[in-house]
């Protein structure tokens, strides 16, 4: 920010953050703050690329006792399964998977906040990361074959083919680096199997996992199949390898319903793409797997109390509140 010429201390109090909340790096501080800090700095600069830029000031040392794990892993893949189980440690509102399909992966990145603030920067932020990451540990053998963006950008995509070098779809499903499955095999340069040893004890010692509640595991399948025909109970029951009473009575036990979970799943990507997309309403009824935009219509009024054309116009397109 002091590099762009803005004003870091007013942006942290904007974001609800102390003005020393950076002082100490291994001090938690809001998620909810990070990604509204990110939004309101790019904003202020009037800089659509902000997240691309901020992730060529961090590393893997920005993952803290992560670093010394994925730094000794003995390929992509086992360093990119590490990441995934143990990126709590990081951010707990912050998810990493690995999807293979044929010749090829996905790495695919989630936000795990509700209700989750505007995210274009921090999901951007991420995706830049990785890849940086990645280029910086394999070098000229890695290079995504496409990028995915959950959202419509608000740099010229021209800014995203060149800082990835890769085909880019914006307004997609979800957040991801596609790269070649033999990618996943290649052997991590200087890896010690010590020191992974090492840091990976210190890790279980210190950070013990939290077990995923089965609300957070539906959740999380239906932000991936929404609008298929596997968003039904059943087939969310299957992938969970639950009869889907049991499914129902243990999100009974938690206070919910597979029906509850669903529409908050629905709210909250209507609410995303209209506002973070310029994606139609027509198409935004079939991503949801809704019968037709006029369903979409009496959704947004229920759920925001308004129809999908104010939604959009109330946040003025830039994300911010």
């Amino acid at each position: 920010m002091a590099r762009l010429g803005g004003d870091p201390r007013a942006l942290l109090r904007s974001a609800g953050l102390a003005e020393d909340a950076l002082a100490d790096e291994d001090f938690p501080i809001s998620a909810h703050g990070a990604m509204t800090l990110l939004e309101l700095s790019a904003h202020a600069l009037a800089c659509p690329d902000f997240g691309l830029r901020l992730s060529l000031f961090q590393d893997v040392d920005a993952l803290g006792p992560l670093e010394a794990v994925l730094r000794n892993a003995a390929t992509v893949r086992a360093t990119l399964g590490l990441a995934s189980r143990w990126l709590f440690v990081h951010s707990p509102a912050l998810r990493l998977s690995i999807e293979e399909d044929g010749e090829r992966a996905a790495i695919v990145f989630d936000l795990l906040l509700e209700p989750r603030p505007p995210a274009r920067q921090t999901v951007e932020l991420g995706l830049a990361t990785c890849h940086r990451m990645l280029v910086t540990v394999l070098g000229s053998s890695y290079r995504p074959l496409a990028v995915s963006l959950p959202h419509t950008p608000l740099a010229p995509l021209t800014r995203y083919v060149q800082f990835f070098s890769a085909t880019v779809h914006p307004e997609s499903r979800d957040a991801r680096l596609v790269v070649p499955r033999r990618l996943l095999d290649e052997r991590v340069p200087g890896a010690d199997e010590a020191i992974r040893a090492n840091a990976l004890a210190f890790l279980e010692s210190r950070f013990p996992r939290p077990d995923a509640t089965t609300t957070e595991r539906v959740r999380h399948l239906l932000f991936r199949t929404l609008g298929t025909q596997d968003d039904d109970y059943r087939a969310v029951a299957r992938s969970l390898s639950m009869h889907p009473r049991t499914m129902q009575r243990r999100l009974r036990a938690e206070a919910t319903t597979f029906e509850r979970i669903k529409d908050e799943v629905l709210r909250t990507t209507a609410h995303r793409y209209l506002t973070e997309s310029g994606i139609s309403a027509t198409r935004l009824a079939q991503v949801l797997g809704l019968s037709e935009s006029s369903a979409l219509s009496r959704a947004t009024r229920r759920w925001f109390g308004m129809s999908p054309r104010e939604v959009r116009q109330r946040r003025g397109g830039t994300g911010i509140p």
